[in-house]
């Protein structure tokens, strides 16, 4: 009797664990940097990196550039380093790639996916310790992506464009753009080529590639998301543009550098404001030093930055926008450094560490190795000193938040608060509209 007693209070309180027990549904959806784990390219190999800072500031001697990493700099917080730095502007664009369905285009039964792409890029500008929108200058776009060229050639088209019309009616209006062609444009000389009308030459993918690769849908997708960062390298250009047309129109009367921080590298920036924009690159997927050098940039301690090095022709975004080709794009020389802007607290070699790209010409001597001099580095260390303020407040609850400024962080936020949700898209471009009278 005991044990029948002992198994009804179980069951009972199983019974009421079952009902004072909720499952609260967590979107755990992750953003594509965050399920892209490429691995590292070595580039140190391919092309020629150099130290080109050659003045030790604590020895205030010049110094061989071996030399120049056998020491620590310490950014000291307060010290005076003679350059006063405004981080005025902050440019971050993101993308998002979304698939909506598969479109039957062969009698055989082969299925092609179409995604929508979003892409946006935003200027925050500080003042009076406030960041707000310039929302003049801040874009988002949105596009339908299907190799339609391809589609056309291979299969009935007004088919497709009736499934188009009869499916998608809610998001009519959008731009389709045609992703039969590779997304990394065509270059000669390191320079892309332009149409006439000032567009960029993208080489067709042959339709036997494309054939080949509709059993795998995964294809598709890789290609959609590359079309979409190259959107936005060519979005966050706009903005650059945009953002140097903005300040020639406004008189800043003060002795500060204004800087324009940029989430990435400089390859993909051109206009004026080039010359005082800081990129700001917080994952490490390329390799620019020989081992013993990058190993010491990745065991640097707190606060410390590695000595300037000169980083030649060779494009991160050009690697990433490509299918599996290294077609690198010759852009003008960056001067970069690596920098750990918090506490080394976890042994995770990539806990806050940055690494900096600026255009030599805004340094004293123009980059120079032989010229370098200790107003060189003051400037670095300056331009360092400002980067680790930007460390506070923290950016959670990003996983990312270790290495990513604060500033940068309120881009994102705003820019997705603006994108339409990926349920939302699809509900949309699955769910027929109801006609009146219907």
């Amino acid at each position: 009797m005991k044990n029948r007693v002992d198994i009804l209070l179980i069951h009972s309180n199983l019974k009421h664990l079952n009902r004072a027990t909720s499952a609260e549904h967590v979107d755990i959806t992750l953003s594509e940097e965050e399920t892209s784990l490429p691995e590292m390219i070595n580039v140190a190999d391919e092309s020629r990196t150099d130290t080109i800072e050659t003045f030790s500031l604590p020895n205030r001697k010049k110094v061989d550039p071996e030399e120049a990493w056998s020491e620590t700099i310490l950014i000291e917080q307060g010290a005076d380093y003679r350059n006063k730095i405004n981080l005025r502007y902050f440019i971050d664009g993101v993308q998002q790639t979304i698939w909506i369905k598969n479109i039957p285009i062969l009698t055989t039964g082969e299925k092609i996916p179409y995604h929508a792409g979003q892409v946006g890029s935003v200027v925050l500008e500080r003042k009076d310790r406030r960041l707000s929108v310039i929302k003049e200058i801040s874009e988002i776009a949105f596009n339908l992506m299907l190799p339609a060229v391809f589609v056309e050639e291979v299969s009935d088209i007004e088919k497709v464009k009736l499934f188009f019309a009869n499916e998608i009616k809610q998001l009519s209006g959008l731009r389709i753009q045609d992703t039969s062609y590779f997304p990394n444009p065509k270059t000669e000389g390191g320079k892309i080529q332009y149409s006439e009308d000032g567009r960029e030459i993208h080489e067709r993918i042959p339709n036997f590639e494309l054939k080949k690769s509709l059993n795998d849908l995964n294809y598709f997708r890789k290609l959609h998301m590359k079309w979409n960062v190259r959107n936005r390298a060519l979005l966050e250009k706009r903005t650059f543009d945009l953002l140097a047309e903005y300040l020639s129109k406004r008189e800043i009367a003060n002795d500060l550098m204004d800087f324009c921080v940029l989430d990435g590298t400089l390859t993909d920036v051109r206009g004026k404001i080039l010359l005082n924009a800081v990129g700001v690159i917080k994952s490490h997927r390329m390799r620019f030093l020989d081992s013993k050098k990058h190993n010491k940039a990745f065991q640097l301690p707190s606060f410390c930055r590695t000595p300037v090095f000169l980083l030649g022709p060779n494009d991160e975004s050009s690697i990433e926008s490509d299918l599996g080709k290294r077609n690198f794009i010759k852009v003008s020389n960056r001067a970069s450094w690596y920098l750990r802007i918090r506490v080394m607290e976890h042994f995770i070699p990539s806990w806050g560490l940055l690494r900096i790209e600026i255009d030599p010409k805004i340094l004293p001597n123009k980059g120079s190795a032989e010229l370098w001099d200790e107003a060189d580095s003051l400037l670095v260390n300056a331009i360092s000193q400002k980067l680790i303020e930007e460390r506070y407040p923290t950016s959670h609850p990003d996983t990312r938040w270790a290495n990513l400024l604060y500033p940068i962080f309120k881009c994102e936020q705003y820019l997705k608060s603006l994108m339409i949700p990926r349920e939302v898209i699809r509900h949309i471009a699955t769910t027929p509209r109801i006609e009146e009278g219907e």
